[in-house]
């Protein structure tokens, strides 16, 4: 069962901030989930919510807010927001990485800063994973870079799931530990898919997980696996 470093290793380090990062890769997770969106001046910026105020000491929506204000805040312990490009060179060798789109807006940047890493030989395709609660950013980008493989997250399971899957070519199915169950998995499987469930952070959650027989989880705590 893959663990997946979810935004780093939050439980123990700022989220979504490079010392997160580093903490996770310390703890053996091979793969690390990021969450990306646009700021003002256009680059895609690694941080989870619309607005900066739960993560940082600043307020406001990160479209608002240019990379120079950005940088300026403390996400904390002294961190700071990490720019994509930022990410790909701290993470660069060193594990797969599973980028979150958080809208469709910030696809366009997205593609064009992973096809300079993958360009520059510092990243492979085959390392990446772009995952969305946004399909049509995850249609977006497929079209854009086909051979990067997509996972499709859901907050709950959908009756039709397997149709909207098939219809986006999708690599994973990524559902909340909430409801996950052994029939979601089953036909998930069956279809050819990867499951991934998000957030599994207690004990007797991460065994219930081995016991459905889940491809991998994203965690806080990556040392508890």
């Amino acid at each position: 069962m893959l663990k997946i470093g979810h935004r780093g290793a939050m439980g123990y380090a700022p989220e979504n901030t490079l010392k997160s990062f580093a903490i996770a890769l310390e703890m053996g997770a091979p793969m690390i989930e990021i969450d990306v969106t646009q700021c003002a001046t256009g680059e895609a910026v690694v941080i989870h919510d619309d607005r900066v105020d739960r993560t940082t000491d600043g307020e406001g929506y990160v479209s608002d807010l240019s990379l120079e204000v950005l940088k300026k805040l403390d996400a904390g312990e002294g961190e700071r927001v990490p720019t994509l490009q930022e990410t790909l060179d701290a993470l660069s060798g060193k594990c797969e990485l599973n980028v979150e789109l958080k809208s469709e807006r910030v696809v366009e940047e997205v593609v064009h800063v992973l096809k300079s890493a993958v360009a520059n030989g510092s990243w492979q395709e085959d390392a990446l994973i772009i995952s969305s609660f946004d399909h049509h950013a995850l249609r977006k980008f497929k079209e854009m870079m086909p051979a990067v493989r997509i996972a499709v997250l859901v907050g709950i399971i959908p009756l039709n799931y397997a149709d909207i899957i098939g219809d986006l070519d999708a690599y994973a199915i990524n559902p909340c530990v909430d409801f996950i169950n052994a029939i979601f998995v089953t036909h998930a499987k069956a279809k050819g898919l990867k499951v991934f469930v998000y957030t599994v952070n207690h004990p007797e959650d991460i065994n219930r997980m081995r016991t459905l027989g889940v491809d991998g989880i994203f965690t806080n705590y990556p040392d508890r696996l």
